[in-house]
């Protein structure tokens, strides 16, 4: 039947031809397996976690309170990841970071929080001034409420 169909339609000869050579140059091309990658190394994260706690001690050093607790923050999570994916590894040492980056955390958080509203307050300013709740005041026995 393919040679029937080869004879009499020269396209479908040339489709028979391809379909037949493509799994042969797939096979061909197919070298070694690629190297998986190798597995993530709990020192070189709390390597990160410990560097980004430096720089966190740094910006607090130098007044950058909601930096500091950002770099803070992203060292517990890397720390975190230590002791949850490979809990045997310097159990610690690990423990002991975590629990200096929580009393890190909050000693920052009242002078992150007073950076915030001061930072809140610099942009209201240049937006046309603070903005202040209303306060509801309770109206004496004789007072009538305003009419429009």
């Amino acid at each position: 039947m393919f040679e029937w169909i080869s004879k009499n339609l020269r396209v479908a000869h040339l489709a028979g031809l391809a379909t037949l050579s493509v799994p042969a140059t797939v096979v061909g091309q197919i070298g070694p397996t690629p190297v998986a990658p190798a597995n993530f190394d709990p020192s070189d994260v709390y390597f990160q976690g410990y560097l980004a706690k430096r720089d966190a001690e740094k910006l607090e050093q130098a007044g950058d309170f909601i930096g500091a607790s950002e770099k803070l923050a992203m060292a517990n999570k890397l720390i975190e990841s230590v002791k949850t994916y490979f809990p045997a590894w310097k159990p610690e040492m690990v423990g002991g970071a975590l629990s200096q980056n929580h009393e890190n955390l909050s000693r920052l958080f009242s002078k992150t929080k007073e950076q915030r509203e001061n930072q809140r307050n610099v942009v209201a300013e240049l937006e046309g001034g603070a903005t202040q709740t209303g306060e509801l005041i309770d109206p004496g026995h004789d007072v009538l409420p305003l009419t429009p």
